[in-house]
């Protein structure tokens, strides 16, 4: 694991040491981690609203039935078995 040294104002170490005193948290790079992660998570969640405008904007909607979901699902299984079978 990487270790990095970071500078944070007196306000922010205050409030960082709060939340370990909490118990929430065990030491400071748990706390990082945490927000890391936050962070992360609300960037792929801001990403996937955006794709889902981008589908509803990109023309006229299609309705899809069982048999499509079956032939969705098939596609994708060999796409699965055909990269299992080049990584194995």
């Amino acid at each position: 694991m990487a270790s990095k040294n970071i500078s944070i104002t007196d306000a922010l170490l205050a409030h960082a040491e709060q939340q370990i005193a909490s118990g929430r948290y065990d030491n400071m790079s748990e706390y990082v981690r945490s927000l890391i992660r936050h962070d992360q998570e609300k960037a792929y969640r801001q990403r996937l609203d955006q794709l889902l405008v981008e589908g509803l904007s990109s023309g006229k909607n299609q309705t899809v039935d069982a048999e499509d979901w079956a032939e969705i699902r098939a596609t994708a299984r060999a796409r699965f078995d055909a990269n299992a079978k080049k990584t194995a």
